[in-house]
């Protein structure tokens, strides 16, 4: 399933890679696809949410996204109508184990919420580690990498 899923940068290199996530020792190392661990720079390390953006790509902690509601479907919107939010890990925060938006406006989980509605559109804008402008426009605290 994808929500087991982790993701991180490789050390030295820095490049993403997507696997299972190995916790033992000092260091953090993700199994990719050949079945070899690699070492991941652990504040890079984030979870699969299990769910999709618009384009059908996989959302993580740590994920920017942008989200705009669009009752008529049109989804013709300019680009400044888009809210933004960060995906993190709520489990410590709140009563409920889930995945959610950093910020947002609604009375429930926000990411659930865009996620299982008619009328949003979401899609992967960024994330906090490889766009770190994107936290400064949207007046976040910047990720260490």
């Amino acid at each position: 399933m994808d929500r087991y899923l982790f993701r991180g940068k490789t050390f030295p290199a820095k490049n993403w890679i997507i696997g299972s996530l190995n916790k033992e020792g000092k260091y953090r190392e993700i199994k990719d696809t050949n079945g070899i661990f690699v070492v991941v720079i652990y504040d890079t390390v984030g979870q699969c949410t299990g769910l999709r953006d618009v384009h059908d790509k996989l959302i993580f902690e740590g994920d920017i996204v942008r989200y705009r509601y669009d009752a008529d479907h049109t989804f013709d919107l300019q680009d400044n109508e888009w809210d933004y939010g960060v995906v993190v890990w709520q489990g410590e925060k709140y009563e409920y184990p889930a995945f959610d938006l950093d910020k947002h406006n609604f009375h429930s989980n926000g990411l659930s919420y865009i996620l299982g509605s008619d009328v949003y559109e979401i899609e992967i804008a960024g994330n906090v580690y490889d766009n770190p402008e994107l936290l400064e426009v949207l007046k976040m605290p910047k990720k260490k990498k």
